[in-house]
């Protein structure tokens, strides 16, 4: 079965490859955050969170992710996925109004949007965020955000976060969060291919 993570062309499951292709990084390795609000029918608990530069429409863009489960930078390195888990994720970038991003290297507030809806800015500062879920048997569902505000409050200089989300789902859920992210390095973008469920 593919990892959680499919190609970003159907977004949300992108977000979990990331998070699965990390390691052997400068700084700290375990990230913090706050969820509040009802992820996948109760409360999500962040046991980790990352930030890492990714290859989104083939362009750099920045990914965050927050994790329900420990050691989500190391995972990366048996490319394995974790049963009954979930993570809360965006990407972010800087948008030249040419089709060129970059990504997030200094503070300020993205508008995050539904990748699906016919008027997504396509200029300045600009997202995509997701909440994935992985089942028992690591097959995973997601929603995507349509509206709201991701805001980098700092950057380290290893390339890590803090900021704050305040968002709402399309299914009509509202969620607010903090994040704490280290670096984290991220593997090229692929569908994950066949990888192990633990």
């Amino acid at each position: 079965m593919k990892s959680i993570v499919a190609p970003l062309v159907a977004l949300a499951a992108s977000f979990a490859l990331a998070v699965h292709g990390c390691g052997g990084d400068p700084g700290p390795t375990t990230g913090s955050g706050t969820v509040t609000g009802t992820v996948n029918g109760g409360a999500f608990t962040v046991r980790d969170a990352i930030t890492g530069a990714y290859t989104l429409f083939g362009q750099p863009v920045t990914l965050i992710a927050l994790t329900d489960f420990a050691g989500a930078c190391g995972i990366a390195k048996t490319n394995a996925n974790v049963k009954n888990s979930g993570l809360v994720g965006f990407f972010l970038w800087n948008n030249d109004g040419n089709g060129h991003l970059t990504p997030v290297t200094t503070p300020g507030t993205y508008t995050v949007d539904d990748p699906n809806d016919p008027n997504f800015p396509t200029t300045g500062r600009v997202g995509i965020g997701t909440v994935v879920k992985n089942d028992a048997t690591c097959q995973d569902t997601s929603v995507y955000f349509k509206s709201g505000t991701v805001t980098v409050t700092t950057v380290d200089s290893f390339g890590g976060f803090t900021g704050t989300f305040d968002g709402t789902t399309t299914a009509n859920i509202h969620l607010t969060g903090t994040f704490t992210t280290p670096a984290c390095t991220l593997p090229a973008p692929s569908d994950g291919g066949t990888s192990a469920c633990n």
